[in-house]
């Protein structure tokens, strides 16, 4: 073999050292991903009931709001959540479900007497055994554990922009605790809610 012959094999085989040496980590990864990577969450994954933190000593209610595929969603302070679809023509419930709850360790909130008000749209109640939609208009007294709807239509049947729900516990004498829940349309005509922190 000829020294030219021998000097162009060499370059060749440098090169292709060259090349598996870049390319060689980069498809190891692609093949067999970090361990750290099966841990690690799903970007804007909603967090499962194991991450969602209790309602704490205060006497603060718990909101329960159904996120995207109908996923169990506890409110937390400052942190919104883009809700189930829903529509008046299509759906099979009558609003956007809520339910509202006092904490098992809470003992200074009347569990039979929560009100519920609204600034717009309106409240339902769709309750067995007979499956009824009952209008309650913008305000609605509920006992612990139990569901409302909110349906997001005003009077004329058009959508509405934004509600603020605010739910009221009692005591066995007074008003205890107050949140408020900020329900707003998006962009792409879904529902976000909100708890606010005041």
């Amino acid at each position: 073999m000829g020294i030219k012959k021998r000097l162009m094999l060499g370059i060749g085989a440098a090169v292709l050292v060259c090349v598996l040496g870049l390319a060689l980590p980069a498809l190891l990864d692609v093949i067999e991903p970090s361990a750290t990577s099966d841990t690690q969450p799903a970007p804007n994954a909603a967090p499962s009931s194991a991450e969602i933190p209790e309602a704490d000593a205060t006497g603060l209610l718990a909101v329960t709001a159904y996120a995207s595929e109908w996923k169990e969603t506890v409110l937390q302070p400052g942190v919104s959540i883009v809700l189930n679809e829903y529509s008046p023509a299509q759906s099979d419930v009558p609003g956007f479900p809520f339910i509202i709850s006092v904490p098992e360790h809470s003992t200074d909130i009347n569990a039979d007497g929560i009100r519920i008000d609204v600034d717009a749209g309106t409240i339902i109640t769709w309750n067995p055994p007979d499956y009824t939609a009952r209008k309650r208009g913008k305000t609605y007294i509920l006992s612990s554990g139990e569901t409302i709807y909110w349906s997001p239509l005003d009077g004329q049947g058009e959508a509405i922009p934004r509600c603020e729900m605010t739910v009221t516990g009692y005591t066995s004498e007074e008003e205890a605790y107050t949140q408020k829940i900020v329900i707003s349309q998006t962009e792409d005509y879904k529902y976000n809610a909100e708890l606010t922190n005041n």
